[in-house]
């Protein structure tokens, strides 16, 4: 009989997965909960030597092979030809929840209704908070069952593209975007009717793991989406050239995010800087180094719990610690035991807050931002960050140096490496010279990056890009995909 121990073990680790599934329940990403589950009971993997070999046939297919897809520009605008009218457009997110990719989206379709280049309508897998933001500016928001979990065979996967093909008829959209990597089944259908595609790409994880969650033939058939889309839009030239042995019909480009300005809410956040901080606990000579984002192990939060261990004592007093996001899985419980292991006087200086209201308050609030991630594409926090001038320390990931340098403002360290983290922490907490000449390099560095205005004057060159080549499009077959 299984002891009363093994019995309390599996009681705390079904309690956990319950408390898991709630926090991204709350957060509003179903995607991701169905994404993890599936992860638990199957495991993530590597696709195997006999899958890569499969992939590297299937792309040699396309050798010599002419392509329905004129040639890549990294400033998409030669794609597009003069066409009347808006472009009537199906919008799909894999989450409404208030994070950076779906954050990003929003603006960019907002901004396309709003100027009368697009009519769109917003097909989402999951609620969240932004359905009303949508629903606020007149974008018809549908709400679909999250896919992810419904496709552990190619039966059923072929059943929820069918899905989504019948959605797409009975809205008839000349073109359809996508967003991030979760929503390969849209791509995959929009192939099925014949309808040209843009997939925005905003991960930078390795192609041959990104879908281990998924069963071996079904991340198949994901990769394979990459080769259907009239183009695949990359935010970071370091994203594009991770996933750049599918660019076999050159139709990859390159489109940086901007920030919208006008959405910030700077003036405002800046001139309520000292009563948030009063709200916050932090003192007037506090200095508070910020991390925003979903606390979750490709964020790295631990790296600043295990930075402000090593700090020297007088410094650490003067320290500030602020971790504003929602906590997700085992990441959250981890990084709690890391604090609770630390001296008291040290646990008071770190506060975990689940953003409320607007971010732009964290951000006014703030001395210094941290970015702790571990893999990242062009972060939209750290231009949230330069847009209210702080310093800024990072790792540099993949696009985040494409948007920051050492020699303009920015300090790196290593992920993972604490140490290395407490050393320019240390640096920049006991310099306030050092701070300021940050701070006016970081914004002036935002100012030489892509501006929310050239971003989506490229989108929107795709978009009517795409309508034209819609006829051309629905020519064209692409049934390999489901073989």
């Amino acid at each position: 009989m299984p002891c009363i121990q093994d019995i309390t073990q599996k009681m705390s680790r079904a309690f956990r997965a319950f408390g898991e599934a709630i926090g991204l329940v709350r957060a509003g990403d179903l995607p991701e909960l169905f994404r993890r589950l599936r992860v638990r009971v199957c495991g993530n993997a590597s696709l195997g030597p006999d899958d890569s070999s499969h992939i590297e046939a299937f792309l040699r297919g396309f050798e010599g092979r002419p392509s329905i897809s004129i040639a890549r520009e990294d400033t998409p605008c030669a794609d597009s030809r003069p066409s009347s009218g808006p472009v009537r457009a199906l919008v799909f997110a894999h989450s409404l929840a208030l994070e950076g990719a779906p954050i990003s989206q929003f603006e960019l379709t907002r901004d396309l209704v709003g100027k009368g280049s697009l009519s769109a309508e917003v097909v989402a897998f999951g609620d969240g908070p932004l359905r009303h933001e949508y629903e606020l500016i007149g974008v018809p928001v549908i709400v679909c069952r999250p896919y992810l979990g419904r496709i552990s065979t190619e039966k059923r996967l072929h059943a929820v593209v069918a899905e989504i093909a019948q959605l797409m008829e009975a809205r008839k959209p000349e073109v359809v975007y996508a967003n991030t990597l979760l929503t390969f089944g849209v791509v995959l259908a929009a192939a099925k009717m014949g309808i040209p595609s843009i997939w925005n790409v905003r991960e930078s994880e390795d192609w041959n793991s990104y879908f281990g969650f998924l069963n071996r033939s079904i991340a198949l058939h994901a990769l394979k989406a990459l080769t259907l889309p009239f183009k695949v839009v990359f935010v970071s030239e370091a994203s594009r050239n991770v996933w750049s042995k599918f660019d076999v019909k050159k139709n990859f480009v390159l489109i940086r995010n901007g920030l919208d300005l006008t959405r910030l809410g700077r003036a405002d956040a800046e001139s309520s800087r000292g009563a948030f901080r009063q709200l916050l606990g932090f003192l007037d000579d506090d200095i508070v180094f910020l991390c925003v984002g979903t606390i979750c192990e490709r964020k790295g939060q631990r790296d600043l719990v295990r930075a402000l261990e090593l700090l020297p004592i007088e410094i650490a007093k003067r320290v500030r610690v602020c971790l504003a996001g929602t906590e997700i899985l085992e990441y959250g419980k981890a990084l709690r035991r890391d604090i609770a292991l630390l001296p008291i006087d040290l646990q008071t200086r770190i506060l975990l807050q689940p953003v409320q209201g607007r971010i732009s308050r964290y951000y006014a609030s703030a001395d210094v931002f941290v970015l702790c991630s571990r893999t990242e594409s062009y972060p939209r926090v750290t231009l949230e960050a330069m847009a209210f001038g702080l310093p800024i320390l990072a790792t540099p990931v993949f696009g985040v140096v494409e948007q920051l340098s050492e020699q303009e403002g920015a300090m790196y360290y290593a992920p993972g490496d604490g140490e290395q983290l407490a050393k320019c922490m240390a640096r920049i907490a006991t310099d306030r010279q050092l701070r300021q000449d940050m701070a006016m390099r970081s914004s002036q560095k935002l100012l030489t990056l892509s501006s929310f205005e050239q971003m989506t004057a490229a989108y929107n060159a795709l978009f009517h890009g795409a309508r034209f080549k819609e006829a051309e499009m629905a020519n064209f077959v692409s049934r390999h995909y489901l073989e």
